[in-house]
Formats: structure tokens, sequence, C-alpha cells
């Protein structure tokens, strides 16, 4: 090597790289996240203290990166995950190889190579026209799975598509790029699928194509050219659904939708103007360049059983770099700028729908116990409220409030009790999701999760058609495994701790006893049937659509539309604790799928990353808001076409008339009836 000869070694043994578990990964984006590691990393075995770290199922690893004056070559060696190598010659100015072997998972591996042709090659001057030929993409799968591209312009990208440019009469320079990929899968797109039993052969495919003004030309030191184009990009997913799983006869499953020869799609689009300005001048010691790019778009999305959603955006960035010297010593300034505005709106569709996304069962309990239970710290707030009628009696209400964020002000730093609890529903929901397991909670935030996730569970919590999201029987579960929740009896006005206190349900688990009362077992007390919980649940739906509209859109579970899951008839007490945890969970898998979109919808993200940028985004503040709207509102239910309505806290059994206890010796108590061990109650009255 007459240069730098080599520029990166690392070698050892059972060495772990969360980068290797995003599947789009290449070899370029590896070696870079690679070359930032320290030269003397700290393996201690930690798994939480990030890359890199001791993982036992992995062999060797090899990452090699040698450069010189004609060759750059990079060469990773991580068995059994991953081979790769990539070749680029500097001496035919770009000519570049991507080879790699990715195993998807046990049974599955993926072959991938990227290819461009050298200059000379690629770029051909045929009569008046100038021809540029395509990349070369190929991805094999080794079950026969293929995707083949032919310079589809990924991110708008056309540098890699065919093109061709020339004149028109009267001499105007004119071009036009365009690419295409087209796959046929089987099972290893089956992630881009929505839920569902048996889906026939996957097809997908893009093109993409620009027509405008525009011409490039090489002129010894100087490559210079300008482009105003229209540009328009299609891809799709195409797949027939076969069958699915059979539901009960009260399923609320149209029934044409349990027929055969129906399909899956998903077809996104975009169209705009796009202009580019480009200079390159290269006199070996100094080199400059010049981009400027401006672009007008937009974006939609038609799925199945969706909604249409329709994204308006503008973009300008210039970038400039001027490099001196060269060999051994060089020094490189770079200038930028960029801004982008943009809009949005969603076209709701109603009927029609050609695929009504069939039931998915969760793989509830699929996260492992928690070796030390987290602590919930709720407080019993009690406080008085006028009953039902015109005429009633004052009444006394036994009400929880959980530790939360404070609304206004700077976090104090520490985890509250809602953040806790929100982050473990979230990683429930995630496990629940994957084949494996039972998961640790450790492993678990060390891995990925994927934008297909996401969006199931969006579509589990935020558009099902069950009465509860998340059964009952499950939050005991979750609870049971993971937490402490210790009630303090006494008034958290005493303490000063309103100002960051949230509604909590009354777990239905408990009993309250007041003194000339009968005692209320809230497991039982005021059980409703099907069609009084779905106008609960409408109320409920109602109220929650108007509060931050902009961050919590469709923020909680749509349970408008219920179905006949269920068969048997449920306390108010347990309604309300199934939508107060269906609430939190729906709220946190919609602004996860904001996250994903603000990040430019990446395939996948670690999973502590996630739960970092939730922190960040204030959600747990906004989460306490939303709650304690909801369920401080005052609602109340109609039991009748003459009534008054119920109160929130008559229909859970909560709300006690006073005019029925004695003025003296008043004493309330609630009981742990079931001996639970994540419930503490911390004081006797």
């Amino acid at each position: 090597m007459n240069e730098d000869g080599l520029k990166l070694l690392i070698l050892g043994q059972h060495i772990g790289i969360s980068q290797i578990n995003n599947q789009n990964s290449t070899i370029n984006q590896i070696f870079d996240y690679l070359e930032a590691w320290p030269d003397s990393p700290d393996f201690t075995g930690d798994t939480n203290k990030g890359d890199p770290y001791v993982e036992p199922s992995v062999s060797w690893l090899i990452a090699l990166l040698l450069e010189s004056d004609w060759i750059e070559m990079k060469v990773l060696f991580l068995d059994p995950e991953l081979y790769g190598m990539k070749i680029k010659s500097k001496l035919y100015d770009g000519v570049n190889i991507d080879i790699s072997y990715r195993k998807v998972d046990d049974n599955l591996g993926l072959y991938q190579i990227d290819y461009q042709l050298p200059p000379a090659i690629r770029r051909q001057l045929i009569g008046a026209y100038t021809v540029t030929f395509p990349n070369i993409g190929l991805e094999l799968y080794t079950n026969g799975d293929f995707q083949l591209d032919l310079g589809f312009p990924w991110n708008l990208d056309f540098s890699r598509s065919f093109q061709i440019e020339g004149y028109i009469p009267p001499g105007i320079p004119v071009l036009g790029s365009g690419g295409m990929y087209l796959g046929r899968f089987k099972e290893a797109k089956s992630d881009l699928l929505p839920p569902g039993d048996t889906y026939g052969a996957v097809l997908t495919f893009g093109f993409g194509m620009q027509v405008g003004i525009g011409k490039s030309f090489e002129l010894g030191a100087l490559k210079a050219g300008f482009s105003l184009t229209v540009v328009g990009i299609l891809e799709g997913i195409l797949a027939p659904i076969k069958s699915f799983t059979t539901h009960p006869a009260s399923s609320a499953i149209p029934a044409d939708a349990l027929m055969d020869d129906k399909y899956y799609y998903n077809v996104q689009g975009v169209v705009g103007i796009v202009g580019k300005l480009f200079g390159t001048v290269d006199f070996c010691v100094i080199k400059a360049d010049v981009n400027v790019d401006l672009s007008l778009l937009c974006q939609t999305t038609i799925e199945v059983n969706k909604s249409i959603p329709i994204e308006l955006s503008a973009n300008i960035a210039v970038s400039a770099s001027l490099q001196i010297g060269c060999r051994w010593f060089k020094c490189t300034l770079h200038f930028s700028y960029n801004a982008s505005i943009s809009e949005s709106m969603t076209i709701e569709t109603k009927g029609g729908n050609l695929l009504t996304i069939p039931y998915e069962a969760m793989k509830w309990g699929n996260l492992a116990p928690s070796n030390v239970p987290k602590k919930l710290t709720v407080y019993l707030v009690p406080v008085v409220t006028k009953g039902g009628g015109w005429e009633a009696a004052a009444s006394f209400v036994v009400t929880l409030m959980i530790e939360a964020e404070k609304i206004a002000g700077s976090s104090s730093g520490t985890l509250s009790s809602l953040q806790i609890l929100s982050e473990l529903i979230l990683l429930e929901l995630i496990a629940a999701l994957r084949v494996e397991g039972p998961l640790n909670e450790a492993e678990l935030l060390r891995d990925s999760v994927t934008l297909a996730e996401i969006n199931k569970l969006v579509c589990k919590l935020t558009e099902t058609k069950e009465q509860f999201p998340i059964p009952p029987e499950q939050l005991y579960d979750i609870f049971n495994n993971h937490f402490d929740l210790q009630i303090n009896l006494k008034s958290a006005a005493d303490d000063d701790l309103l100002d960051n206190l949230a509604f909590f349900p009354m777990v239905p688990k408990l009993s309250l006893e007041v003194t000339g009362e009968i005692p209320i077992d809230f497991e039982e007390h005021n059980k409703r049937n099907e069609t009084d919980i779905q106008k609960f649940k409408e109320q409920i739906n109602r109220m929650r659509v108007s509060y931050e509209a902009n961050l919590f859109e469709q923020g909680s579970p749509n349970l408008c539309s219920s179905s006949n899951f269920l068969e048997f008839d449920k306390s108010g007490s347990t309604i309300v604790w199934c939508d107060y945890f269906a609430g939190i969970a729906g709220s946190m898998a919609k602004i996860s799928q904001e996250i994903f979109k603000d990040q430019g919808n990446p395939d996948n993200m670690l999973i502590a990353d996630l739960l970092d940028k939730l922190q960040k985004k204030e959600v747990y503040k906004h989460l306490t808001g939303l709650l304690s709207r909801q369920f401080f509102h005052g609602l109340r239910f109609s039991t009748g076409p003459a009534d008054h309505g119920m109160g929130l806290y008559q229909l859970t059994g909560q709300q006690v008339d006073l005019s029925a206890v004695p003025d003296e010796g008043f004493e309330f108590s609630l009981e742990n009836k079931e001996n639970l061990k994540w419930i503490t109650l911390k004081e006797e009255h």
C-alpha cells in the first residue's frame, strides 16, 4: 500500500453489535459505526452499557479496512450473522461493488449485491444523446425469494438510475431518468403485511422517473450540471389473502371478509418538482464542490381499510466544501444550509372496504417477570361531589391518583410512577408480538423494534374492534409480574403532592367498606352489559379526540365499534380499569409511530432509543393531562330516557352517598380481598 495501508482492524470472539440488528444496514454504514468505537472498548459483560458487548452466540468478528491510492476494500466477517465485502476502485473513478450475506433467521439467509459499471462504460454518447446505464442490485434469499433493482431512485436519488440527455428544437436541453424494482416473496417480507392467517406470494414493485430540462457535462477538472424536473415515484405491495382465522359467529368481521380471492394492497406515491444545481472543480491539490437542491413534493399512501394521508413538503438544501492538500495532508471545510416545511391532511374513508383486517391474538405474558418488582406510588385522594339529580345530597368519592410528571415546570430527573408504568406496558406489547420468548427486559431494551411492529400495535390498539384491547386478566398478570402497587391511604393534599399526580383507576381486585353501608366488591359491583359498555366508550372516545390533537391524533383506542369477543358482563370498575390502560397503550404506540415518522420512517429503531425519544418528547406530561382531563371531566352516563344519568364514580362504586352514613364515627377502608402480592396498602385507614 502506497498511502495509508491498513486503516482499521477489529478482531475478536463473542462480540455483539446492535447495528447488525438493522437488516437494511449497508457495509458502509456498519463500517462508519465501527470506526467510532474506542480503541480500547470496555467488555464488562453488562449488556445495558451498549456496544460493544459480550454476545456468546457470535463466533468471530473480523473487520478490515484497507485503502491505497488506487483501491479501497472493506471486509466484514461476523459469524454467523453477516459476511460482506465492498470494493471501490479509485483508478477507474467510482467503480464499486458491494457483496454481502446476512442471516435473517435460523432458516433464512439473504445474499445482496449492488454493482455500478465503470464510468467509461456506464456513460455513453449515442448519436445526439448521452445515455447513462443504471446500477444493478439483487437480493436473493435462500428460500428462493428475490428482489431485482434496476436503478430505482431510493430517497429520490436518480444518480443510480437509467438516464438520457439530449436537445430538442430549438436547442433546449432535456433529460429523463428512470428506475424500477420487482420482488416476489413467500415469507421474507411478511412483516409488511397486516395481521392475518395465510397470504399467498407477496409481490413488491416500484417505479420512479423524472423528466424535465437539464444538462450535465465534464470538461477536464470541471464537472457541473443543472436540472429542473417533474418526478413521480410509485411503490406497492400486493398479496392475495388465502384464508382467515375462524371467528365465532358473533364476530364483528363482515362475512365477505372471510371469503377467498381477496387482496391486500399498499401503494405509496410521490409527485413533485425537483431542482438541482451542482459543480465540482478538482485540481488535485484543491477541490471544491457546490450543491443546491430544491424540492416541492406531495406524498400519499393508499392501503386497504385505511384512511388516506396526504403530506405536502418543501425543502431547500445548500452545501459546499473546499478540500486543500493531497496524499498525507488534507484539510476540508464544509458549509451547509437546510430548511423545510410540511403540511399534512387525512382523507377519511367510509365503507366500501375490500378487506377487514382479521383479528390476531397477542402472545400475552411473553415478557419475563421482573427480578425486583417496580414500585408504583399511588395515593388516595378523598373528594366531595354532588350526587345524581338536582336535589341529591353530597357524596364522598374514594379516588386514586398516581405519581406523575408535573404539567408545568421542569422534570425532577427521576422516573415517575406513571412513566415506569407506561414504558413497561409498551415493552409488554412489543414482546407480545414476538414469536420467541419469554423475553428478558434487559435483552429487549437492547433489541430493535420495527416500524411494522409499531404499525401493528397502532392497528391493534387504536383501530380494534375488541371491547378490551388488553384483557383485564392480562393486566392483572402484568402487575403481578412486574409491579409493587403501593397505595397510600391518606390525603395527598396533606403532602402538597397534587401538582404532580394523575388519575389512576380503582383496582377491581379491591373492596370498599364504609360505616353504615354494604361492602362494595369493585369486581362485582354494577355489572353492565355490552350495550352499556359501548355507550361508555363512545362518550370517553368523543372527549379524547379534541385533546392535544396534534400529538395524540387518535392516540387513544377507537372503541366506538365494539364486537362480541367478550360474551359476559363486566363491572363498572373493570370497564374503567381496562379503558385506562388501553388509553395509555394506544397513546404510547401512536406517539412511537410519530417518532418513527420524525426520523424518516426507518425500518427499525433500538427500543432503548425509542424510550429515550419518548421522554424527550415530554409524552408523560401530556399523558398526565390527558388522563386527568378524561376521568375528572364529570362524565354522566345515561341509564334511561328520563334520568339525569349516572356519574362515573357511581358506575364504579367509588361514590358514597353521605346522607346514608352516620354523622359521627364515619370510617372507610380499602381491603385487599384476595391478598394479592402486588398490592400493598400502606396504612389501615
